[in-house]
């Protein structure tokens, strides 16, 4: 992925995680517009090939989950790792995905032991996609 397309998508990150946060909600329209302008990048720098769609595997088993676990895992979560698989390949959406969960796993960990919060306790999943998405780019 070139660096606009790093810019673009982690601007995109950042706004959904705060919504996230905040709300407890993906916005719809963001992720699509997200999704689209990561599209149009990979036609503009001739990248779309049909390797591509493997990076959209992740966001599809995300919104299988939802459908099936009664949105345990939300609707949003999905739409939105497939708007990051537009941008990314096979390897590192696979990468960013266990890291995201690791992360979020570990983070659950400690609100459950250290601070006695219950098991239904939501936490919203988009910051630690951009986290993991950062952690990924800059520092792997």
């Amino acid at each position: 992925m070139d660096y606009m397309g790093t810019v673009i998508l982690m601007a995109g990150l950042a706004l959904h995680a705060v919504c996230d946060i905040l709300t407890k909600k993906i916005p719809l329209v963001g992720t699509i517009l997200l999704g689209a302008a990561g599209i149009a990048i990979r036609i503009i720098s001739h990248e779309f090939y049909p390797e591509v769609f493997l990076a959209l595997v992740p966001g599809g088993i995300c919104l299988l989950l939802a459908w099936l676990g009664r949105e345990q895992v939300g609707y949003g979560d999905g739409a939105l790792m497939l708007a990051i698989g537009c941008y990314l390949d096979w390897g590192s959406m696979l990468g960013l995905c266990m890291l995201a969960l690791s992360l979020a796993g570990l983070y659950a960990l400690i609100l459950v032991v250290v601070l006695k919060k219950g098991k239904n306790y939501e936490i919203p999943f988009a910051p630690f996609l951009l986290v993991g998405f950062c952690i990924e780019r800059w520092l792997l």
